[in-house]
């Protein structure tokens, strides 16, 4: 399958995430649609559930990344409408298994986000408790480029038979490197929707991805 182009909302309100999604018919260039962490703190559940009633088609993620009360928040997500939910990679692994217990219920997904100290033993754990997706961060602070070690973690992630989502600093150039590889979605956030054109860059990474794909 091919991989999706997923858009981060790291924006402090619904309605700046509308407008953005809206400007230009942005929304219909992205597969997937992000509440980010900061949306989600400034709005609560209530972010995804606007955005499931705004685009009722599109996939949608709620990135709370949570560490504990996993039962609460994650009803309260799912509920809302997210598809996937993330749980950071510092939680407690019975934490990591409620979660997947949980998703299991509401017929939908965790993705675990790699920040942080992990290892290949540990996420084999993750995936037999459930979770099925993982999110692999190359942090945008970094002055390198993504490199073959991180490209032969992501090969053991999928591996094990976890669907990988990639992010940090990718730019349409950087999707070749990932050929070959059965990425689940390529995630931008500010680089996209901060562009002079954001709907050009989309359509960057778009043809970028049919190109290697």
């Amino acid at each position: 399958m091919k991989p999706k182009l997923q858009i981060a909302l790291d924006v402090v309100s619904i309605k700046e995430a509308q407008d953005i999604l809206s400007l230009n018919n942005l929304v219909d260039e992205v597969d997937i649609i992000e509440a980010g962490t900061v949306l989600l703190a400034a709005e609560g559940a209530s972010a995804p559930r606007r955005l499931r009633e705004t685009y009722p088609t599109k996939m949608l993620v709620a990135d709370f990344k949570i560490a504990d009360a996993v039962n609460t928040i994650g009803w309260m997500l799912f509920d809302a409408g997210a598809n996937l939910i993330t749980v950071i990679a510092a939680a407690d692994l019975a934490t990591v298994k409620i979660a997947g217990q949980l998703a299991k219920k509401y017929n939908q997904h965790i993705q675990i986000e790699l920040y942080g100290r992990w290892d290949f033993d540990l996420a084999k754990e993750w995936f037999k408790g459930g979770v099925d997706h993982v999110i692999y961060h190359h942090s945008r602070d970094a002055s390198q480029a993504w490199t073959v070690s991180d490209i032969e973690k992501i090969k053991g992630l999928i591996g094990i038979g976890f669907h990988v989502s990639v992010t940090g600093g990718l730019k349409p150039e950087d999707i070749e490197m990932f050929r070959g590889l059965e990425i689940f979605s390529f995630i931008v956030g500010r680089s996209l929707y901060e562009a002079k054109d954001p709907v050009e860059v989309a359509r960057a990474f778009k043809q970028s991805i049919d190109a290697s794909f």
